[in-house]
């Protein structure tokens, strides 16, 4: 187990969404139907972090920095949504690093500097991922929901968690170890899991 030092931490949880439909996609192993998920939340009160100025920046940093990845993997741009922010925003209020246990895949990451680094780590795992030999891996998993082929929108909430001491585990290469000031949490509405784990990650 890693400990960071006390600093600054903001917490977020970007969720993407896709359809309801099984493909062939970069991982081709690891397929489970999911029913459909309505969420009903109540507007956001909460304003986006200091270092984004408006909704709008926010926005555009986390669909610019995914499409990058996404388009380099042949996969189509996604579209932001408002009912996976709101849902996002409302994990992250309580300051929690943790999964939330839902019906999402998710990824846990500690320790950038803001949500645009964060996606570049799971965009980094592709140098682990085993192209010739698809499938999961803990080193990867990450990677792979990023660039997920058949998802298509994605929301992110943020929020400013003033002082904490981190403690994290080694999830996915060394993304924990870093000395930084963030913690973000990205789930996956997506039609895949792993058998018997719904942890991603």
């Amino acid at each position: 187990m890693s400990r960071l030092p006390v600093t600054a931490h903001i917490l977020c949880i970007c969720l993407l969404s896709s359809h309801l439909t099984l493909a062939q996609d970069i991982v081709s192993t690891i397929y489970k139907t999911a029913s459909p998920v309505t969420i009903i939340t109540g507007p956001s009160s909460t304003p986006p972090s200091p270092q984004y100025t408006s909704t709008s920046v926010l926005q555009s940093a986390v669909l610019n920095s995914t499409n990058t990845y996404r388009k380099q993997h042949d996969a189509s741009p996604l579209t932001w949504n408002d009912t996976l922010a709101s849902f996002a925003d409302s994990h992250v209020q309580p300051c929690k690093f943790a999964h939330t246990g839902g019906p999402y895949g998710e990824n846990l990451a500690e320790g950038y500097p803001d949500i645009t680094a964060s996606i570049d780590g799971w965009g980094d795992e592709r140098q682990e991922y085993n192209y010739a030999d698809p499938g999961f891996s803990e080193a990867t998993g990450h990677f792979t929901q990023l660039v997920w082929k058949s998802t298509m929108s994605t929301g992110c909430g943020v929020k400013d968690c003033g002082k904490i001491r981190a403690e994290c585990g080694e999830a996915w290469h060394d993304f924990f170890g870093y000395d930084v000031q963030w913690c973000c949490v990205v789930a996956e509405l997506d039609v895949r899991v792993v058998e018997d784990d719904a942890d991603w990650g």
